[in-house]
């Protein structure tokens, strides 16, 4: 079986890690997240590696991965949460990258987006009394509408998927998730 690039994105608490990890499973392929570094050169960087790493698999079709979390988090949650912060340079492109190799099934692109928002609001303020969260309840339910807004307009791309985390949870989380930074 060839193996598949996925790309995983949505509100935090909406399960891409654990599926992420499901799919690490199932397809014996590493996971690489992406997350929000104060240091704008270093949060730059992961994305310009992912990139990199999805224009090589694309040129060769060996091995595959995940990648958990994407440009779109970038877009959305530096517009709710950070509207000050210029966009990463090259967004846009990667943005427009991501639609167009997932448009010709080179890519899989999952949003994990559950369809009861309410439920996964109550969720994900749980989550933030037990675990500590990069985010707070605060505007977290503006991210969810701004995915939403994102998951229409992508949806008609049969190789764009919603994941709803209440419809599909199960299992325990066993794989490493890996840093970005260190795929190279």
């Amino acid at each position: 079986m060839r193996k598949k690039v996925f790309i995983i994105d949505g509100p935090d608490g909406t399960g891409k890690t654990t599926l992420a990890q499901r799919l690490s499973e199932t397809y014996n392929i590493p996971i690489y997240h992406l997350t929000y570094y104060k240091d704008r050169e270093q949060h730059q960087k992961q994305f310009y590696t992912a990139t990199e790493m999805m224009k090589d698999w694309i040129s060769n079709s060996e091995g595959g991965f995940i990648i958990d979390r994407y440009i779109l988090s970038e877009i959305i949650y530096r517009k709710i949460y950070r509207p000050d912060e210029p966009l990463i340079k090259e967004a846009e492109l990667m943005y427009e990258f991501m639609e167009h190799r997932a448009a010709i099934g080179e890519i899989e692109v999952i949003i994990a987006l559950p369809e009861n928002r309410d439920k996964w609001f109550q969720h994900f303020s749980k989550l933030c009394e037990e675990r500590e969260e990069m985010y707070s309840t605060e505007k977290i339910l503006e991210v969810y509408e701004e995915y939403l807004e994102h998951w229409k307009k992508l949806r008609y791309n049969k190789h764009v998927m919603r994941y709803d985390l209440f419809e599909n949870m199960e299992g325990q989380n066993k794989n490493k998730v890996t840093d970005i930074n260190d795929a190279k």
